[in-house]
């Protein structure tokens, strides 16, 4: 998805990922772990992308990719202030 070689370690800097791919990043995190709060939530997606590091770059990517998802009604946040996948 982000990656460019899976064994190469050519990642693309996270400018270059569009939204749509962030937010199915997102997507992909929460249904494979459930619901989850902001900070755990953008580490979990840095790694389903396929990085080791975070970084503020790449915390901002998974940010961006959250709020495009809530804007789609994709990702929703519930009372207990945890993100969840919304349809």
């Amino acid at each position: 998805m982000a990656q460019r070689g899976v064994d190469s370690g050519d990642k693309r800097s996270a400018d270059e990922i569009c939204q749509q791919e962030l937010k199915n990043a997102v997507c992909i995190t929460l249904k494979e772990k459930g619901a989850q709060e902001k900070g755990s939530l953008m580490k979990n997606v840095i790694r389903t992308m396929g990085y080791v590091r975070s970084s503020t770059s790449l915390v901002e990517a998974a940010e961006k990719g959250m709020k495009y998802g809530r804007k789609t009604g994709e990702i929703v946040q519930d009372e207990e202030k945890q993100f969840r996948l919304g349809n």
